[in-house]
């Protein structure tokens, strides 16, 4: 999985409910964390581009064992909606 925009990795880890996560903090103050990882690719402090490699998706804190991703779009601390940030197939 590569990065939907270019920032730098502040933060990588594991949590309970989202798994294996990686968080880039991008100029315009938007965040984006990308959770159920497999592995991560890159670690604190990375600068990414839209063609960086970041992770590989996977099942890490799901119930089901079903690979997913989870993508949180933040921007100046409020959740907003992928969809008006990226290009996203309906």
């Amino acid at each position: 999985m590569k990065a939907g925009l270019a920032g730098t990795v502040t933060s990588t880890g594991s949590s309970g409910a989202l798994g294996q996560y990686i968080v880039v903090t991008h100029p315009n103050t938007m965040k984006t964390t990308y959770a159920h990882l497999r592995r991560a690719s890159v670690g604190v402090g990375t600068s990414v581009n839209s063609a960086t490699k970041i992770g590989e998706m996977g099942a890490s804190g799901t119930r089901d064992g079903r690979a997913r991703l989870h993508l949180e779009v933040q921007q100046g601390g409020e959740r907003i909606n992928p969809r008006l940030t990226y290009d996203c197939p309906r």
